[in-house]
């Protein structure tokens, strides 16, 4: 699975390259936010990854425009060096 060496690769996209996917809604970004919080509000390793990838149904495209979108809205945070990432934001604030 490509999923978390994708989310890996988010930390250095620019917000462009990633919104090449249609523009993300409000709803997709709820949908994103529960499925994140279902892994207790991080990924880092495949399996988190793969499981944000079912709950939401979205594609790779998709997952970076979101993972973007929320960067820049301060909700993700850089976990470690290898890629992982970390909802900060709702249920899953510190």
């Amino acid at each position: 699975m490509k999923t978390l060496k994708t989310l890996a690769i988010l930390a250095v996209l620019s917000p462009a390259t990633a919104m090449a996917e249609s523009s993300v809604s409000a709803s997709d970004l709820d949908k994103f936010r529960a499925a994140m919080t279902a892994t207790n509000c991080m990924v880092n390793n495949e399996q988190q990854a793969g499981q944000v990838e079912r709950d939401t149904g979205f594609s790779e495209a998709k997952l970076e425009a979101i993972v973007v979108e929320l960067r820049k809205l301060g909700e993700i945070e850089n976990m470690n060096d290898q890629g992982g990432i970390r909802l900060i934001s709702g249920d899953c604030a510190k």
